[in-house]
């Protein structure tokens, strides 16, 4: 007997449950009819109990545990520690079945039993502890778990011999209760203690390990570092599946978890695909459990972060409908407990209906939501500061001021007694809170505003070397919208009677616009100048391999979320390292990079000072940050810094940008809208009045819909109304015939660019590759549907097939060869042809090279979203299809003062007007080494660049960006080319100031 007792033990240390269970059973069974005494049936009934609730048999394991009772009572007494034992798993039986007042009353009993004992069994009491802490922590009273834990802690801690595994436990549920207090800093450390702790005591897939990792994830996600959260969660959720199969709670759990880490690193589709995939799980164990209390609440969770992500995806109406079917469940549930994950339940719902434009509905939410946290006293103070804040900023959008400053002022108090000084949270109340003081024009506003940014500068950090570029831009996101709402407080009440803001605000206001622009090109520009920098070679190398795993883990973190979905093109082709062994390869590295290379690594923090020496006469900074409802412009001169408030958000502006794009194609040239552009032009930048026209040059870092147009193309001044076409663009004023332009991804990168002033230390002028042997030559451009075709089958045997029908540019030939005596003296070199092909580019010396040009047809991964943007080069055969992707650009080795890219839509964005309109083909080039960058926005014509190319060979100008901006306006005096579907596709990314002529 005692034998088989102890085998069912052993199988549930080692979290063998089916194994343990099956032993149980056949013991109960076994014994039935057995004479035992009765202390050893109940330690059986009670064994047989725990192998069940671990199954998810929680009924069973109820009955069990109540027989168990039954008999420890009889054997022991009522106050024995066996009948307290019984009655602590009798009461996490009743937790998870969600009779929580009933496993309170079995847990305040145990806990009596043992504390009235005079000596006793620790192991059993810190055990009971934890249980009690699990209810309270469930009931959100936060002190009650967090007292219950500490003591459980510190016993588990004494015991001898030591128990590790039990002391993990207790360290990862403590640290768990300090982050859902908001004490994020002081619960990584028992979380990583308690990780540690299991990785050295327990064997490697052992399911407490998950548990470990998938709280450390949770953690790491609400602290920003979402790259190391999603590797976390992925290695949780591939023990679960062993452990407990895939459609176990735990596993969705895990999945819910990844998706919510997904979607923050702004990656909807993935997240959407593992969401659904834990929304039919939890359907179908809310239909086989059926009105429990915890699979119920975790289905309406479930429901809601659906809608969130349709809701991201702008699919509204779907994501209002399962709004709904979530608001149901939580309000059944209200009516029968109050806790608060309901509450925080009617929160996530609430905000999703504010997203999507039902805020009548999403105002009902938060009422419901607050009605919860009434009843729950100290222990719902976090969540409902959550609900005041949000219909605050509710009641704000609709210009209900005073009750919003009411909501804002109490969310405010509460997030200040209960949160840490540093938690984004207080920096969003003191944002908000300014915001609506602003607009009542009250003076305070602006402390309200500083106390935010204070938050935000200490959590910002610039180039974060251990985080991928995704996760970067990502935590960067996690601020922006309060960094604009300062902006927009220092634009209303920071300024001064010239229209300057004052001198002592500036370089808050040049602070917040740092975090906004913290886009992932202006993260991978920064890394690169930073690489740029470090004379070490071992340093140099480091750098350069962190990158390649940063590029790696992210590759094999999306193709494991396809494999966790279990669905979806790409799932099950998962080849080479997982994310968590390329994660270790990066923690490694990281850990051995000298103090001397990270210096670089960081940017120095934006000061108008610092600026202001960079700037020479006539030259201005344009930075833009689009909002919901509004925008703010800044303007940046040796005088000081502006800002405009314009009273158009992100859609208006978007499908204002969206008309003038569509008039930019250079096969059918429709007519261009020269007074949209010049309305534009004033409400972007009707507040700066005449000083602006004074500008003779111009850095500008876009955003939105703005990246993708050239803002050389906006009019100043309509020309007569009544002249044909042709005759009235040439007439017009462009923004172009005033300044010459140039884009930077952020100030804080063009600040960079002015201060190093580093050049290629190549010793060749020119390369260039294009004109690739394709189909017949054919009068228009390339056809689009094939090019849209082709982002479905990249690296498919039937790509090369489909690239070879493309029709051959002949003319780009007669382009390289313009660009070759510009920059290379008539002596640079020419791949064309048969030789052009993807295999010579990548093992060409490409360091040697100042000035590197592409002159093909470019895919645009805006066309599908699944797939790359690339460079189309000759094909050859197996499957070479010749498509030079993004990330067979990143993995290039440049030293290159210009890329130039006369393509297609090379600076689009990857799905829409206003994703990070510098991404794709320019990342990854910054990526490689590239300093400048002659990026398309839209498909050029090959006659206008070629022109345009002859135009920059016979330039006087002594700058690229000036003889770039010479040419284009050369070129749109010409009546052939007047359209700026001719003269204006080109931007050029970087400072622009090197020599165009050759060395």
């Amino acid at each position: 007997m005692s034998n088989r007792i102890d085998a069912i033990r052993k199988q549930l240390d080692v979290a063998n449950f089916q194994e343990a269970a099956r032993l149980a059973r056949d013991l109960v069974t076994d014994t039935t009819k057995m004479d035992l005494p009765d202390k050893s049936r109940s330690q059986i009934l009670q064994l047989a109990g725990r192998a069940e609730y671990q199954l998810g048999g929680y009924d069973v394991a109820l009955r069990l545990d109540r027989e168990a009772l039954r008999y420890a009572e009889a054997a022991t007494g009522l106050a024995s520690q066996e009948d307290a034992s019984v009655k602590s798993d009798l009461g996490v039986c009743l937790r998870h079945l969600g009779r929580l007042d009933e496993a309170e009353s079995m847990f305040a009993a145990s806990q009596k039993i043992f504390s009235s004992t005079v000596q006793p069994d620790e192991r059993l009491f810190a055990e009971l502890l934890i249980n009690y802490a699990i209810l309270a922590f469930v009931r959100g009273d936060l002190e009650k778990a967090e007292r219950l834990t500490f003591d459980a802690l510190q016993r588990r801690r004494s015991l001898s011999p030591p128990d590790p595994a039990s002391v993990a436990q207790a360290l990862d549920n403590y640290g768990t209760i300090l982050q859902e207090e908001g004490r994020m800093a002081a619960a990584k450390e028992p979380l990583e203690e308690a990780l540690d702790l299991r990785r050295r005591t327990l064997r490697p897939r052992h399911p407490d390990i998950a548990a470990s990792l998938n709280n450390l994830g949770v953690l790491e996600q609400r602290l920003g570092e979402f790259s190391a959260a999603e590797v976390h969660l992925r290695e949780a959720m591939g023990i679960d599946e062993e452990t407990f199969g895939k459609g176990d709670q735990e596993v969705l759990t895990d999945l819910s978890n990844l998706g919510e880490v997904l979607r923050s690193m702004d990656r909807p589709d993935e997240a959407l695909a593992i969401e659904l995939k834990v929304l039919g799980g939890r359907k179908a164990q809310a239909a086989k459990l059926g009105s429990r209390t915890d699979s119920l609440y975790d289905l309406a969770v479930s429901y809601g972060n659906v809608a969130n992500i349709l809701s991201d995806l702008r699919r509204y109406d779907e994501a209002r409908a399962l709004y709904a079917e979530a608001l149901a469940i939580d309000e059944s549930l209200s009516g029968s407990s109050s806790n608060a994950g309901i509450a925080l339940d009617f929160n996530n719902v609430g905000q999703g209906l504010f997203e999507a434009g039902a805020l009548q509905e999403a105002k009902e939410a938060f009422y419901k939501g607050l009605s919860v946290t009434a009843g729950l006293g100290d222990k719902g103070l976090r969540i409902r500061a959550t609900l005041l804040h949000n219909l605050g900023v509710l009641v704000a959008g609709q210009s209900d001021l005073q009750y919003a400053e009411r909501e804002l002022r109490d969310a405010a108090a509460i997030r200040k007694k209960i949160l840490p000084d540093d938690h984004l949270d207080t920096a969003a109340s003191h944002a908000w809170l300014a915001e609506v003081l602003s607009r009542e024009g009250r003076p305070e506003a602006i402390s309200e505003a500083q106390a935010a940014l204070s938050i935000l500068r200490v959590r910002a950090g610039r180039t974060q070397i251990g985080l991928s570029v995704s996760a970067a831009a990502a935590q960067a996101r996690s601020s922006r919208d309060i960094a604009q709402n300062i902006l927009m407080v220092l634009a209303r009440s920071g300024k001064q009677a010239d229209g300057f803001v004052a001198p002592s605000f500036v370089d808050d206001a040049l602070a917040a616009l740092e975090i906004v622009q913290e886009s992932g090109t202006a993260v991978v520009a920064a890394r690169a100048a930073a690489q740029s920098l470090v004379t070490e070679p071992q340093g140099a190398a480091t750098l350069r391999q962190i990158e390649d795993l940063r590029d790696q883990l992210d590759t094999a973190a999306i193709q494991e979320a396809l494999d966790a979905a279990g669905s979806g093109q790409g799932a099950g082709q998962s080849k080479g390292p997982s994310s968590a062994d390329l994660n270790a390869q990066l923690t490694r590295l990281l850990s051995d990079l000298p103090g001397s290379v990270l210096d670089f690594a960081t940017t120095p923090r934006l000061q108008f000072a610092d600026i202001k020496h960079t700037l020479v006469e006539g030259e201005g900074w344009l930075g833009f940050v689009i909002g919901d409802s509004s925008a703010v412009v800044a303007l940046v001169t040796r005088e000081g810094l502006q800002l405009g408030i314009v009273p158009e958000g992100r859609e208006l502006i978007a499908k204002r940008v969206q008309e003038l794009r569509q008039a930019l194609d250079p096969r059918t040239t429709p007519r261009f809208d020269l007074a949209a552009s010049h309305r534009l032009y004033r409400s972007l930048f009707n507040e700066f009045g005449d000083a602006f026209t004074h500008l003779t040059r111009l850095v500008v870092a876009s955003d939105g819909a703005l990246e993708s147009l050239p803002l050389g193309l906006l009019v100043t001044a309509v020309g007569s109304p009544n002249a044909d076409d042709d005759i009235s663009y040439r007439q017009a004023s462009w923004l172009s015939d005033q300044a010459v332009i140039t884009v930077t991804p952020s100030f804080a990168n063009a600040l960079s660019s002015e201060s190093i002033h580093l050049s290629a230390s190549a010793s060749a002028g020119f390369i260039g590759f294009g004109d690739p042997a394709l189909g017949p030559a054919q009068q228009v451009d390339a056809s689009a549907e094939l090019l849209a075709k082709l982002m479905f089958v990249q690296g498919a045997p039937d790509a090369v097939k489909d690239v070879r029908s493309l029709p051959s540019i002949p003319e780009t030939k007669v382009q390289l060869e313009a660009m070759s005596g510009l920059f290379g003296g008539g002596k640079g070199q020419l791949i064309t042809g048969q030789a052009a092909t993807k295999k010579a580019i990548e093992g060409a010396n490409l360091t040697s090279f100042r000035v590197i040009a592409f002159a093909t047809h470019g895919l645009v991964a805006a066309e599908n979203p699944t797939g790359e943007p690339a460079l189309v080069m000759t094909p050859t055969s197996g499957l070479d299809d010749g498509m030079l992707t993004a990330t067979d650009v990143a993995g290039l080795k440049l030293d290159a003062d210009l890329i130039v890219l006369s393509a297609c839509n090379t600076a689009a964005p990857r799905l829409e007007y206003g994703a990070d309109g510098l991404s794709g083909l320019a990342r990854a080039f910054f990526h490689s080494g590239a300093r400048a960058i002659l990026i398309s926005h839209w498909p050029v014509d090959t006659r206008a660049t070629t022109n345009l190319m002859k135009l920059l060979a016979s330039s006087k100008e002594k700058t690229m960006a000036g003889a770039f901006n010479a040419a284009a306006r050369e070129l749109r005096d010409q009546p052939s080319f007047a359209h700026p579907a001719f003269w204006a596709p080109f931007d050029l990314v970087g400072r622009g100031d090197e020599s165009l002529v050759g060395r």
